[in-house]
């Protein structure tokens, strides 16, 4: 941010703050805070002196009217999770870093740093930009087992607790973006995190291709996660009567018989399992009457 202090020789350019011929303060002008995690923002003074004594020193927030750090009359204040980042700072000290500790959400915004010296004073506003990395991507189906062919399934992919709001896009087996048949809502949460949801329909699923993959993006458009989701169709079972004396294995099967005549007859119930386990539950059945002679 560039900006010029009215006032006699003294004059900013880029990230540099001067008092021209005398003093320099120097800091980065965007930096890049973590959630949980301290964040610093390196202030340095230099001088064209060999040794500068620091007079006053205010580090605040812009839009708060309350500095976080100030010293002045040989007295240092700090603010909770404010402090400079070198412990035991004095006033010979030539570095006057912000160190945040635990960093919030809340905490992104502009900063402002001034000093005030024996040879002149100096001033600076940086940014600093925080982030919150998303956790617990996962994604589910519904329903989530015994999936008919061509049947409507429903894909919802989930993360929770992230900073700035991203962005999530669909992809099957083949590699093609079906984001544009999605829906995404992103929710904000306490402390100002998100949680997002994207919906994806499948009209006509198949089991030719049933693996889709969820990919996660931060808020600045990078690839942050991904999580794959292979469907589960059901598999029938198919039951084929061959000669009764064969001696053929038949998983299930359910004879009534009863004498009629000269002949007798038999119902077999033949059962199409709705699950890949053959251990699951049976539940449907249809019956077929068969003679047998």
């Amino acid at each position: 941010m560039d900006s010029i202090q009215r006032g006699p020789f003294f004059v900013c350019f880029g990230e540099i703050c001067c008092v021209l011929g005398f003093l320099t303060l120097k800091c980065p002008l965007e930096n890049h805070g973590v959630c949980g995690q301290d964040s610093v923002i390196q202030c340095t003074l230099k001088s064209s002196h060999q040794h500068v004594r620091v007079m006053g020193l205010v580090w605040r927030k812009l839009g708060s009217s309350f500095p976080l750090i100030s010293y002045m009359g040989g007295r240092l204040r700090q603010t909770g999770r404010f402090q400079l980042l070198e412990r035991g700072w004095d006033e010979r000290n030539a570095n006057v870093s912000l160190a945040v500790r635990d960093t919030r959400v809340a905490d992104q915004g502009l900063y402002q740093c001034a000093v005030l010296t024996e040879y002149g004073n100096a001033k600076l506003i940086a940014s600093l930009r925080v982030t919150a990395k998303y956790r617990e991507l996962r994604v589910t189906s519904i329903p989530e087992s015994n999936i008919q062919e061509d049947s409507t399934v429903l894909m919802l992919c989930t993360a929770h607790g992230g900073y700035p709001e991203g962005t999530m896009k669909w992809f099957d087996q083949y590699g093609t973006d079906w984001t544009r048949s999605a829906e995404m809502q992103a929710m904000e949460v306490e402390e100002g995190f998100f949680n997002l949801t994207s919906r994806f329909s499948v009209w006509r699923a198949s089991s030719v291709s049933p693996r889709y993959r969820c990919v996660l993006f931060n808020g600045s458009g990078a690839e942050e996660d991904k999580v794959e989701i292979h469907l589960k169709f059901s598999i029938p079972v198919i039951v084929v009567l061959g000669s009764l004396t064969s001696g053929l294995l038949v998983l299930t099967l359910f004879q009534k018989s009863e004498c009629r005549g000269p002949g007798w007859y038999s119902e077999v119930v033949l059962l199409t399992l709705d699950r890949v386990c053959a251990t699951g539950p049976l539940s449907k059945y249809s019956i077929f009457p068969l003679s047998f002679h």
